[in-house]
């Protein structure tokens, strides 16, 4: 397995007079929001297969990528989405939530993270051994109403 390096990445900058509205954001639908990148990002991914057809492809995000449309976008065979995963969202699994489901699978490697001094805190810095745990699982989320995250989370 090789890797061919980053393919894609898009950056903003959200106008200061967008700041601290966070619940009008929050209504808005996906393509009107900032997370909208997330699902750009896949689409890009899946317009990539067409031409690499032999290539597994794996898009990658933060816990912001954790977006509901991004589960529910169309998924084609040879094109995955890794997410650090932010909500408990409920999986297709008999754990039912995704934090259950996960911490039954076993640890696939450990590494060590310097943690600095916290300045909140006043806690020295440190070493933390960080173990790794992966599962691939379909979110249980259904549209319902408005197909909202809070319907698949908790």
């Amino acid at each position: 397995m090789s890797s061919m390096g980053v393919l894609g990445m898009k950056t903003w900058v959200r106008p200061a007079e967008a700041s601290g509205k966070r619940a009008k954001r929050k209504k808005l639908p996906i393509a009107d929001k900032e997370s909208v990148k997330w699902l750009e990002g896949h689409e890009r991914l899946v317009a990539l297969k067409a031409h690499c057809k032999d290539t597994h492809i794996v898009g990658i995000s933060d816990r912001e990528g954790d977006i509901y449309d991004v589960f529910m976008a169309q998924r084609l065979e040879g094109v995955d989405w890794l997410v650090r995963a932010a909500w408990n969202r409920r999986v297709e699994h008999d754990e039912q939530y995704l934090w259950q489901t996960v911490l039954g699978t076993p640890v696939r490697g450990e590494t060590d993270l310097l943690v600095p001094v916290s300045a909140n805190t006043r806690k020295p810095a440190r070493t933390a051994l960080h173990g790794w745990r992966c599962a691939a699982r379909r979110c249980a989320c259904r549209h319902r109403g408005t197909g909202s995250q809070r319907n698949c989370h908790r």
